[in-house]
C-alpha cells in the first residue's frame, strides 16, 4: 500500500490482528451482558452466591473491560508508526475522520429515533432500578438530536462514549505519529511513564485511599486517557520483538492483573460499595499489553475469526441496541439466559450487517465494512 493509501479498515489485516479485533468485540460484549445480568449495579446482588462463582464473573467481567483497550491498542499499533506527510495527513482524514464522522452522524439519528421508541414503550417501568445505567430513555426532540450531532451531550447509550473518543483521538493522530517517530526509546518510555502515573496510578490511588488527589495538568491528546491507550499500543508495535521475547512472562502478569482486579471489586461489593473497575484503574493497561501480545502471536485463523474482525464496529454499533431489546422484553435474565443474550446479539449483529451486504456501499457507510 502507498504511503497516501491510509485506510484502518484494510490495514488491519495483518497476520494476528484478525484475532485481536475477533476478541476485542467479544469481550465488550460479554462485558455488557454480565454488567446487566449479573445486575452489577446492586450492592445486594452476590450476598448469597458462592465465593468461587462470584470470582469467576468479577474475572469475566475484567476481562471484559479490555476490549475496548484493545481496539484503542489497535488503532496506535496500526496507525501511528505510519508516514504521515501531506498526501497521507489529507487522505487519512478524508477516508478516516471524516468518514468515520459521517458514520457515527447517521448513527446518532438511529440511537435518538430508537431512544424515543424505547422511551415510548415505558422502559423504566420494565427494567430494574439497577440496569436503568446503560440508557437514558427520554421522547425523540429536535434539540437533543441537535446537540448530539454537535457533540455537546452525550448520547444516551453507555457505549457511544467510544465513538466521540476515537473521533478526538483521530483529529490529532497524524501530528501525534509524526512527533513519535522524533524521540528516542528513552524519552518515549520517560513521557509514557509520566503520563501513566498522571492518568492510572493518581486516580487509582485516590479511589482506594483517603488522599485527595487531583492531576493538574493535561498530558493526553483529545482521547484522554485513551489517547495513553493509542500510544502504548504504538510502543508495542515498536518493542515488539523485545515483547515476544518476554510472552510468557507477559500473559502471566496479564492473567494476575486481572485476577487482582477482580478480587478488588469484590472486595468493594462486600463493604456495601458499587465499584466496577474503569479504564483509568492501573491494573487495566498492563493486563491489556499481555493479552494483546498473546493473542497477536497465537494468529488463529478461522472463519469466524475473520467473520467477527471484519464486522466487529458493525457489532460494536449494534450490541447495545439488540441488548436493550432483550433487556425490554425479558427484565429478569438468569445467568444461563445471560449465555443465550450473547449469542443472539452476535448471531443478530452478523445477520443484520450481512443483509445490508446486498447495497455495498450503504454496508460501507454504516458498518464501515470493507
Amino acid at each position: 500500500m502507498s504511503k497516501g493509501g491510509i485506510d484502518i479498515e484494510q490495514v488491519f489485516r495483518v497476520e494476528g490482528l484478525d484475532g485481536v479485533r475477533a476478541a476485542a468485540i467479544v469481550l465488550i460484549v460479554i462485558d455488557h451482558v454480565i454488567e446487566i445480568v449479573c445486575a452489577f449495579h446492586n450492592p445486594d446482588a452476590f450476598s448469597h452466591m458462592h465465593s468461587s462463582a462470584r470470582f469467576a464473573l468479577f474475572f469475566a467481567f475484567t476481562a471484559g473491560r479490555l476490549g475496548v483497550d484493545l481496539f484503542f491498542f489497535l488503532t496506535g499499533y496500526l496507525l501511528l508508526p505510519r508516514v504521515f506527510d501531506q498526501a497521507a495527513t489529507q487522505k487519512f482524514y478524508r477516508r478516516n475522520f471524516l468518514s468515520l464522522l459521517a458514520t457515527w452522524e447517521l448513527w446518532i439519528v438511529l440511537y435518538n429515533l430508537f431512544i424515543g421508541w424505547l422511551d415510548a414503550t415505558d422502559f423504566r417501568a420494565h427494567v430494574p432500578p439497577e440496569d436503568h445505567f446503560f440508557f437514558v430513555p427520554k421522547p425523540l426532540a429536535i434539540d437533543t438530536l441537535l446537540r448530539n450531532m454537535v457533540f455537546v451531550e452525550a448520547v444516551g447509550l453507555v457505549h457511544a462514549w467510544y465513538l466521540a473518543a476515537i473521533l478526538g483521538v483521530y483529529i490529532f493522530l497524524p501530528i501525534v505519529a509524526r512527533t513519535l517517530k522524533t524521540l528516542s526509546d528513552r524519552e518515549l518510555l520517560t513521557l509514557t511513564a509520566i503520563a501513566f502515573i498522571y492518568y492510572f496510578i493518581v486516580p487509582s490511588v485516590d479511589h482506594f485511599t483517603e488522599c485527595t488527589l487531583e492531576t493538574w495538568i493535561s498530558l493526553s491528546f483529545s482521547g484522554e486517557i485513551f489517547g495513553v491507550y493509542v500510544v502504548l499500543g504504538y510502543i508495542i508495535r515498536r518493542f515488539e520483538p523485545t515483547l515476544i521475547a518476554h510472552k510468557n512472562f507477559l500473559i502471566a502478569v496479564s492473567i494476575a492483573a486481572i485476577a487482582l482486579t477482580a478480587q478488588i471489586q469484590i472486595d468493594a461489593f462486600k463493604h456495601g460499595e458499587v465499584y466496577l473497575v474503569w479504564h483509568d484503574f492501573c491494573l487495566l493497561p498492563i493486563a491489556s499489553i499481555g493479552l494483546f501480545v498473546a493473542i497477536k502471536r497465537a494468529a488463529l485463523r478461522n472463519r469466524l475469526i475473520e467473520i467477527l474482525s471484519r464486522y466487529s464496529f458493525g457489532i460494536y454499533l449494534l450490541h447495545a441496541p439488540i441488548l436493550m431489546l432483550l433487556l425490554r422484553f425479558d427484565p429478569s435474565p438468569t445467568l444461563g439466559r445471560g449465555f443465550i443474550w450473547f449469542v443472539s446479539i452476535m448471531a443478530l449483529s452478523i445477520i443484520t450487517i450481512k443483509i445490508f451486504g446486498a447495497a455495498p456501499a450503504l454496508q460501507r457507510l454504516l458498518f464501515r465494512v470493507r
